[in-house]
C-alpha cells in the first residue's frame, strides 16, 4: 500500500484547498497519525464503538487535534472511509462539537472511586464489577 497523495503545495493557505487539483505535482507523505486513521478505518468497518476508539486518538490530553488540516481533509476525501465515519471524523475536528467533547472523555482515565460509587448506587450491575475495575 502506498502511503504518497498529491497534495496542495507547501505555503497554500486553508482556505485554498478546495482549488488543490490532482495534476499538481507535489507529492505528499501521509503522516504516521494519517495512516493509523486509515487503518483504522478499514478495522472498524461498520462498528461504531471500535472506531470511536481509534479517533480518540488524534485528540491529545489538552484537547488538541494532532492532524493538520491538508491530513483531515485527505481523510474526508478518502474512499477507505464510510459516509458514517466522514461524518464523525469532521465532527471529531471541531472543537466544542458533542462528538469532540466525547472524544476528550475518552482520553481521560476513569477514576477507581466514581466506579465504587457507581456499583454502590447499582446493586444490578455489581456482576459486571470485575469487567470495569479491570479496566483501569
Amino acid at each position: 500500500m502506498s502511503n504518497t497523495v498529491k497534495p496542495m503545495p507547501v505555503g497554500i493557505e486553508d482556505n485554498t484547498l478546495s482549488n488543490f487539483s490532482e495534476q499538481d505535482e507535489v507529492i505528499y507523505d501521509r503522516s504516521k497519525d494519517e495512516m493509523f486513521i486509515l487503518q483504522g478505518a478499514e478495522h472498524s468497518r461498520y462498528n461504531a464503538w471500535h472506531w470511536f476508539r481509534y479517533l480518540r486518538k488524534i485528540i491529545d490530553r489538552n484537547g488538541e487535534i494532532i492532524l493538520d488540516s491538508f491530513s483531515i481533509k485527505s481523510l474526508l476525501n478518502s474512499p477507505k472511509l464510510t459516509n458514517f465515519q466522514k461524518v464523525v471524523l469532521k465532527r471529531a475536528v471541531e472543537k466544542g462539537s458533542p462528538t469532540y467533547e466525547y472524544l476528550r472523555e475518552l482520553n481521560q482515565p476513569c477514576k477507581r472511586k466514581m466506579l465504587e460509587e457507581f456499583f454502590k448506587r447499582n446493586p444490578d450491575a455489581e456482576k459486571h464489577r470485575n469487567d470495569f475495575l479491570r479496566i483501569r
